[in-house]
């Protein structure tokens, strides 16, 4: 499924379908992004120190 939305998304992006590929971005954002860990603070604050 992946393989084949990568492909979609490749050709969106070729053809200038701003719509389809600002979809599809959003939608794996959502799929892929846990709301609680994404918005903590301390998770960003411990994500910077292993940076460095």
């Amino acid at each position: 499924m992946r393989l084949r939305e990568s492909r979609q998304l490749i050709r969106d992006t070729v053809q200038m379908n701003e719509a389809a590929v600002a979809a599809q971005i959003e939608r794996v954002h959502a799929e892929m992004t846990d709301p609680l860990h994404y918005n903590n603070e301390q998770s960003l604050h411990d994500s910077s120190l292993d940076e460095k």
